[in-house]
């Protein structure tokens, strides 16, 4: 019996040696280099969007600028997290320089256990991205905005707050403009078309950049047997596009 307990302690010391050198340590990729927050990057990007309204002469009316977003300085938010401002200036005239701009402030924050995260636009909180990334993985990313409605009536299915996020491509190469980025992941933030709103938004960002591209359409129309294609049936909302043309 005692040889058989040798023996069995032989052959267990063995295989923990061979288990244990056979063992390579395993990363987790979160994917946290889409969103990059470094003091000082800076993201300019052209703006362009049209306008669907009856105040408008003709019902349509378009208004194009670029946007420069500088991340600042950093602070501690209200739940003891470090984050970062979003310093946002906005021209329709390329010869105003940037430094005579008054900016906006947003600003965005991780997670604390660095799963997700956050972006304040003005009063409104998005959760931008979940980590670790991976294909078709969804989430609420309009979650913190409290559902409201417009003139006592409540909010048509397609311009529900309750959007869901999904990531449609991930690591895929793309262009935008004269960019072509090796690494980008797409995020499909909503899309739906219920004959009287049309609702479209989507995202794309490139590693070590962040965001590229941005495209969100929310119109609406008081005649549903329109048999115009959207956009060409809209009577309010609007459709922007921003694409990247300059990074540092």
């Amino acid at each position: 019996m005692k040889k058989i307990y040798a023996l069995m302690a032989v052959v267990l010391g063995m295989c923990m040696m061979t288990c244990t050198n056979s063992i390579e340590p395993y990363t987790i990729e979160y994917g946290h280099e889409y969103f990059p927050i470094n003091i000082g990057k800076s993201l300019t990007y052209q703006v362009d969007s049209t306008i669907y309204s009856s105040f408008i002469e003709g019902g349509v009316g378009m208004v194009s600028g670029q946007l420069r977003e500088v991340y600042g300085n950093t602070f501690v938010d209200a739940e003891g997290r470090t984050a970062t401002t979003v310093e946002r200036y906005w021209r329709t005239d390329e010869t105003v320089a940037w430094e005579d701009i008054i900016p906006t402030i947003w600003y965005t924050t991780m997670s604390v256990d660095s799963t997700s995260v956050e972006r304040m636009e003005g009063q409104n909180r998005f959760i931008k991205m979940v980590f670790p990334i991976s294909a078709n993985k969804s989430w609420r990313g309009n979650s913190f905005i409290f559902l409201f409605d417009y003139d006592g009536f409540a909010l048509p299915s397609c311009n529900s707050l309750e959007w869901l996020y999904t990531y449609t491509g991930v690591d895929q190469q793309a262009t935008v403009g004269n960019f072509t980025f090796d690494e980008t992941v797409s995020i499909l933030q909503q899309d739906c078309d219920d004959d009287i709103d049309r609702t479209f938004s989507t995202e794309l960002y490139a590693k070590n950049i962040g965001l590229v591209q941005k495209e969100q359409w929310v119109l609406n129309t008081g005649n549903s047997a329109d048999p115009a294609p959207w956009p060409d049936r809209a009577e309010r909302g609007y459709i922007v596009r921003m694409d990247l043309i300059d990074y540092d």
